[in-house]
């Protein structure tokens, strides 16, 4: 179980959700928040939640200055992996592999699956459900186990820098996220998924690369078409949820907001929703 919850702490940080945009906005991964009484300015950030810090620390004009103008950073969640309710990710007890994929469906995934989890600790991979795997083969052509990405070095600066650390949700919206994602697909639809993306490794590892060369290019309108749309992981509700805290944080303290890229964009992206709230969101240039 435990393994299944670590899998899929990395995958949250992994997934970037698409949201259907009907605002196109500057291309900018870093805007300035001023105005609405603001006596300072905070700055909203998007991340990528596979690409490696030294991005933001060679490419991003002014975000070290933004990052020492502030007294705290607020990230999308805090929440340890073993807080995550494990049972979101087990199969049914009484429900099995092979009882959603034929014999010789099974007999293929089996094969793969036995070479994925060499040199691992896990014993029994269908004691999770299609979904988990489904995600983690994603994960593995995506992620780079080596490198410190940048939501984890904002995270680790913050700490170091005694700058208060902000979760927007907390475990039970993280569970509720999880739980929806599960939800919105029958084991059956996972199941064809993961076998779909054990079959051809190689479109996701494309679309992949065609997310992180846009997202370094800092062309946000771009990202829609590139981007899988988890319904589970609703954006819309999370940002709605995030828009009831931010405007309150932002007053409170001036705060570096680092989220997902894909949180910034579209008609409910924080960009648009906070300048609807009447704060002044412009990009960073230098």
């Amino acid at each position: 179980m435990r393994k299944c919850v670590l899998i899929f702490f990395v995958l949250n940080l992994l997934i970037v959700n698409s949201i259907n945009s009907q605002t196109r906005i500057e291309n900018s991964l870093l805007w300035e928040i001023t105005g609405n009484g603001l006596k300072k300015p905070s700055y909203l950030f998007g991340t990528n939640h596979v690409v490696s810090y030294t991005f933001i620390l060679d490419s991003i004009r002014g975000f070290r200055k933004a990052f020492h103008s502030v007294r705290q950073v607020a990230v999308e969640h805090t929440v340890s992996p073993d807080a995550i309710d494990k049972t979101l990710f087990m199969m049914p007890l009484d429900t099995t592999y092979q009882m959603i994929y034929t014999p010789k469906e099974f007999a293929f995934v089996d094969s793969v699956m036995k070479i994925n989890i060499q040199n691992t600790r896990v014993t029994n991979p269908y004691k999770c459900k299609p979904m988990v795997w489904y995600l983690a083969s994603i994960a593995k052509t995506s992620a780079k186990p080596d490198i410190l990405v940048i939501d984890a070095y904002l995270m680790q600066v913050a700490k170091s820098s005694n700058y208060k650390l902000i979760g927007l949700e907390g475990k039970d919206e993280i569970d509720r996220a999880y739980r929806k994602m599960f939800s919105s697909s029958s084991l059956k639809d996972q199941a064809s998924l993961l076998l779909e993306q054990l079959k051809d490794p190689q479109k996701s590892i494309m679309n992949s690369s065609k997310i992180i060369s846009e997202y370094k290019k800092q062309n946000l309108n771009a990202f829609e078409q590139y981007l899988s749309n988890f319904e589970g992981v609703n954006a819309k509700e999370r940002n709605q949820l995030w828009m009831e805290k931010i405007p309150v944080i932002i007053k409170q303290e001036p705060t570096l907001i680092a989220v997902g890229a894909g949180h910034l964009v579209g008609e409910y992206g924080l960009i648009n929703q906070l300048r609807k709230q009447g704060f002044t969101v412009k990009p960073v240039k230098q």
